[in-house]
């Protein structure tokens, strides 16, 4: 189970919402690089995608979605693991908090073993860019 963040805000940053997607996005990252959430052990589920568990944060009017996988506690022998942080492509954006797990992702499923990481995949929200710029 993952702990919630008391504080996150992001509203009264005079940026843009995209802006602030991203910036939100940029604090979820380092709270759980620094130890700022708590992540528990991946529940074991039916399929590969099912152990990347469900969360959301609101943030500048905005609500992002996200996968967060966990190994096991055994695997941070020193009680240190990297954080991957996989931004999806266009193609996978919306707002099912799944698509985003189509291409890609199952690589850092499947490696564990090898190189044990704690993997975050948010979803960018339907028309919606990571960056606001043009194509």
């Amino acid at each position: 189970m993952i702990a919630r963040m008391t504080s996150f805000t992001t509203e009264e940053l005079p940026m843009p919402p995209a802006a602030r997607l991203v910036t939100s996005l940029s604090v979820l990252a380092l709270s759980l690089a620094s130890g700022g959430l708590s992540a528990g052990p991946a529940q074991a589920a039916e399929g590969w995608q099912e152990q990347f568990v469900r969360d959301e944060r609101q943030a500048g009017g905005a609500t992002l979605r996200y996968r967060l996988f966990t190994p096991a506690p055994a695997a941070a022998g020193d009680g240190k693991l990297p954080l991957v942080l996989f931004l999806h492509g266009a193609g996978e954006r919306g707002d099912d908090n799944a698509a985003q797990l189509k291409h890609g992702v199952v690589e850092f499923h499947r490696r564990q073993a090898e190189h044990p990481c704690l993997v975050l995949v948010p979803q960018c929200p339907a028309g919606r860019k990571w960056v606001e710029v043009d194509w």
